[in-house]
């Protein structure tokens, strides 16, 4: 990961519900970059940038997941 992620600023999410395998692969086809991933349970993590969080609710809808940010 480069310095630019860090100055672009970066999210940690919890995702649950719906399909997380269809939201990532929906984010990612939007040229989303996710990283970190790490599933517990019920609920994955993964790291995005900002700007993408904020873009990524109508693959978070269409795919019936749920998304909250755990750290910034």
């Amino acid at each position: 990961m480069s310095i630019f992620m860090y100055a672009d600023g970066y999210v940690r999410i919890k995702i649950w519900g719906g399909s997380v395998e269809r939201f990532m692969v929906l984010c990612s086809h939007k040229r989303m970059l996710l990283w970190n991933i790490e599933a517990h349970g019920e609920y994955t993590f993964v790291n995005m940038r900002l700007r993408d969080f904020y873009n990524c609710r109508k693959m978070a809808r269409k795919a019936g997941v749920r998304a909250v940010v755990v750290e910034r």
